[in-house]
């Protein structure tokens, strides 16, 4: 395989290269979303979390050790590690 393309509806959106990876590690590695979206609610269960769905945030940063998130106003938001609703001490 040369390269990669992304396409919608038969339109080209993306084009990316495999000739050469620009990283230490000479491949690429393509996992379908569901993949990653099961692996990551594995691990949040396994630490004792659930993930929220249906919510949005519009903004997060990291202070020290904590994630304070912002979201839209009447919409369920807290910060990791420390938020209850997702099941967070």
């Amino acid at each position: 395989m040369r390269d990669f393309r992304i396409a919608v509806r038969g339109r080209a959106l993306m084009r990316i290269p495999l000739g050469e990876v620009p990283s230490r590690f000479p491949y690429v590695l393509l996992v379908p979303q569901a993949t990653t979206e099961a692996e990551l609610y594995a691990r949040l269960a396994e630490l004792g979390h659930t993930p929220l769905s249906g919510h949005r945030v519009t903004g997060a940063r990291q202070d020290g050790p904590a994630w304070p998130t912002s979201c839209p106003a009447g919409t369920a938001c807290c910060s990791w590690p420390r938020c209850p609703a997702a099941g967070g001490v």
